[in-house]
């Protein structure tokens, strides 16, 4: 052969030696990946249950038909309650048993108990509450197959027939929820009487108070007769606190029912002072506008600066009555109509945030189409001098101009 040709072989057989040795390499590279990706895949593995809660679901269905949390019956009602409960659905654990205990003072007893086998359980009793006064437990607990417990509860008072107690309202007796200044006097007032199923008599009257979990015995009393009333006033403690005060009454039989009064005690301002003023009409014989700051009437002839409220009653004002049942300001005093405003316990801090707060009406010089009832709080001429207003009664007179708005209001004073 001459060199030409032997070149031409060497450099071919040298080509396939490369191109052998580069097979050879993706092959063992691909190998190499694929045996990565089966000992990835290995490695992988079913849940484990060391990786979950398999705490078992116990809850009590919430509805009016059924009785779910802490309540207060007549002895011996009928009361259902449903259970809804699961084992672990991801593992499948079934529950194995469910029962429940009913637990009084001196003990406690099965009042149902029963075994399955299910991961989920839904299930509505019917029981009946004790048949004397106390106080129960109804515990409800289910175990699962592994022995893992759930459990929720409530407890049931019974009562027999209990007296009746209530709070007197209004002529500045004190309201649930009010804020009352701290180491300040507050009203309040009670009627009480025996149940009529009962018969029998009342036999104690006592009033105790907690705050911050600490409770403190305020008054009691003996009483032998079927009803009962007291107005007294207590005081509030020396501290920014919220205070329960705790009202009861208890017949012969040991039957006993509270109610509760909750205050909040604050360093407060009361409008204390209360006025009463009148608004005739603006065309009739008599005083058609009133000092806010004097409590005065004032006449047509005195200065706008002083007439804080003027009836807008007008020559042209429709007949038969011809008057408007409205004021106006002459001065820079305003008014705002309010929603709701609790006028007996009125405190300036309330006054204020009514006043700058959203309410059914904005800031202005009139009181327009008022009737009894309606209030308003007033900023005064600018000030920050607040008070409240409310109308009383409109008075419509026929033909003689004697048509009137009748009101009162309260302010902050030095008594």
């Amino acid at each position: 052969m001459s060199s030409r040709i032997i070149l031409q072989i060497f450099n071919h057989n040298y080509f396939m030696s490369i191109l052998k040795i580069c097979i050879i390499f993706i092959f063992d590279f691909l190998l190499l990946i694929l045996g990565g990706i089966l000992i990835l895949t290995s490695c992988k593995h079913e849940p484990l249950e060391k990786d979950y809660d398999l705490s078992p679901m116990l809850r009590l269905i919430e509805d009016v038909s059924y009785v779910s949390s802490d309540t207060t019956l007549q002895i011996g009602t009928p009361f259902s309650i449903e259970i809804q409960a699961s084992g672990n659905t991801i593992f499948n654990k079934n529950i194995t048993r469910f029962s429940i205990w009913k637990i009084n003072e001196t003990d406690s007893s099965l009042a149902f108990d029963s075994t399955l086998s299910s991961v989920k359980l839904n299930s509505i009793r019917l029981f009946q509450c004790r048949t004397t006064s106390g106080s129960e437990k109804w515990r409800f607990e289910i175990i699962d197959q592994d022995g893992r417990k759930k459990d929720t509860s409530f407890t049931i008072t019974a009562v027999n027939n209990p007296p009746n107690i209530s709070f007197i309202s209004g002529n500045n007796y004190t309201v649930n929820g009010s804020t009352i200044n701290f180491s300040s006097q507050f009203k309040v007032g009670i009627n009480a009487n025996i149940n009529a199923m009962s018969g029998g008599y009342l036999k104690q009257f006592n009033v105790y108070r907690t705050i911050n979990n600490l409770t403190t015995d305020i008054f009691d009393t003996i009483i032998n007769s079927v009803s009962f009333t007291d107005t007294r006033f207590y005081t509030t403690s020396n501290q920014v606190a919220t205070e329960k005060w705790y009202f009861k009454i208890t017949d012969n039989r040991g039957e006993s029912k509270t109610i509760i009064l909750t205050i909040f005690t604050a360093q407060i301002t009361p409008l204390n002072c209360e006025f009463f003023g009148v608004l005739y009409n603006s065309i009739g014989p008599f005083a058609n506008s009133w000092d806010l700051i004097s409590d005065a009437s004032i006449l047509l002839t005195a200065p706008d600066s002083s007439a804080d409220m003027q009836n807008t009653t007008t020559a042209t004002s429709y007949a038969p009555y011809y008057f408007f049942n409205s004021w106006r300001a002459l001065n820079t005093t305003r008014f705002k109509r309010l929603n709701y405003f609790s006028y007996e316990n009125a405190i300036m801090e309330d006054a204020v945030d009514a006043y700058s707060g959203t309410t059914i009406s904005q800031p202005s010089s009139y009181a327009n189409t008022v009737s009894p009832g309606i209030m308003y709080v007033a900023k005064l001429r600018g000030k920050n001098n607040y008070i409240i207003i409310r109308v009383n009664n409109v008075i419509y007179t026929d033909s003689d101009s004697l048509d009137r708005i009748e009101f009162s209001y309260k302010k902050a004073c030095s008594k």
